[in-house]
């Protein structure tokens, strides 16, 4: 790690930029494991910029754009636990314009799903903040992507699992806007999703314990 950090901002191949850039998450990995989250937020910003250079060396490699994506919603995670709610959903939204680049170019399922859950973290931070309408816009743009997910993909039970927490968390999203009734119909849609799944697949410890 040592070696890759004495190595930041010169020209090296792609491949050990790429090692340089998992070390930098297993440093924030870890220091956030022990609740060192300043010293995890430095390293996670050292990932984003070694993301930043793969992507700005080759723009066209899709998969160099989502390792910046995760490594820019690692950076805004440590923000909000650390209580940096306006850092944390300007980095969200900054993962988010990447994100919608990448599936413009590259629809695929998994993409999609990725797209869903930055909509998701934006939503889930401005509702810590307590914007309950944005938290509603954004929660509901993840719900119409995993909708359109189970759709495509009707036998993938992640994806029914996706959808069934879009739901709760559009229903949280409308209790803070103060609409009571329609935030109770949004968790009935979620229950009956994941009682269905969990009916479906009964060692699911997980399932059954959101029914409970």
């Amino acid at each position: 790690v040592v070696l890759y950090a004495d190595v930041e901002g010169f020209d090296i191949p792609d491949d050990a930029r790429y090692q340089q850039t998992l070390s930098w998450e297993f440093i924030g990995t870890l220091e956030t494991t022990v609740g060192h989250l300043q010293e995890a937020g430095k390293a996670y910003d050292s990932m984003v910029r070694s993301a930043e250079k793969r992507s700005a060396a080759e723009p066209d490699r899709i998969d160099h754009q989502r390792d910046l994506v995760v490594a820019q919603n690692k950076v805004a995670d440590v923000k909000k636990a650390m209580g940096d709610t306006a850092g944390a959903i300007a980095l969200y939204q900054q993962a988010l314009a990447t994100m919608k680049a990448i599936v413009e170019k590259e629809p695929t399922l998994g993409y999609l799903r990725d797209y869903a859950v930055c909509f998701n973290r934006i939503g889930d931070a401005m509702r810590v903040a307590g914007d309950g309408p944005g938290a509603l816009t954004n929660q509901r743009a993840a719900l119409k992507v995993a909708e359109f997910l189970v759709e495509r993909a009707p036998d993938d039970d992640g994806f029914r699992r996706d959808l069934s927490v879009s739901h709760s968390k559009v229903g949280l999203a409308l209790r803070l806007t103060n609409d009571l009734e329609s935030s109770i119909a949004e968790y009935e849609v979620s229950l009956q999703i994941t009682e269905a799944l969990a009916k479906k697949m009964p060692d699911d410890a997980e399932l059954q314990r959101d029914i409970t």
